[in-house]
């Protein structure tokens, strides 16, 4: 992967939003017309591209997406990394 595209996806920008719903009144200036036809509920809803499904996990420290361990919040490559370091609590090494 191209160095340029990792740093790109690692920025505060590019990572998870709050998924905090919308509010029910939005700017018609910014927003558009408000259609009346599907009434003010379903019209205040969050826009189409940002349904929760669509949001994806990212590593808390360098905002890698894929191999995510929901339980530490880290990917496969920075567990690891901590994980032999000893900075995760419960964590130790198995043999067997």
């Amino acid at each position: 992967m191209h160095l340029y595209r990792r740093v790109a996806r690692a920025h505060p920008r590019c990572r998870r939003k709050s998924r905090a719903p919308t509010t029910a009144t939005r700017d018609p200036a910014v927003f558009g017309r408000r259609r009346t036809r599907r009434g003010d509920a379903q019209a205040a809803g969050p826009p189409p591209r940002r349904q929760p499904t669509r949001l994806r996990n990212r590593d808390s420290i360098d905002g890698r997406p894929r191999a995510y361990n929901r339980k530490f919040g880290l990917s496969r490559i920075n567990l690891r990394e901590k994980a032999h370091k000893g900075e995760l609590p419960g964590v130790v090494k198995s043999s067997w």
